[in-house]
């Protein structure tokens, strides 16, 4: 926990196999909306997001400030997701 904010989010990359569980992650929640077909967009926001996550995680270990710059973005485009959908619905 004594980890600060900019050691986490400019380590290296962890590679594919953390990268192909979050896209798993995402996939399952795309899944998950099609068989309930609840109708709201949560899971679909959700999914995305995670798929998103995995982009840093396959770059090779030497680009560590490109990885925090994505994971940064990934951030922002979620809090701009939540709330867009707080806002509008």
């Amino acid at each position: 926990m004594n980890e600060s904010l900019k050691d986490r989010l400019f380590r290296e990359p962890e590679g594919a196999s953390t990268g192909l569980l979050w896209i798993s992650f995402g996939i399952f929640c795309f899944y998950f909306e099609r068989i309930t077909e609840s109708g709201s967009s949560f899971w679909l926001l959700l999914g995305s997001l995670l798929i998103l996550v995995a982009i840093p995680e396959f770059l090779p270990p030497e680009y560590t400030y490109v990885a925090g710059l994505l994971r940064i973005i990934i951030i922002t485009v979620a809090i701009l997701a939540v709330l867009f959908s707080v806002l509008v619905f």
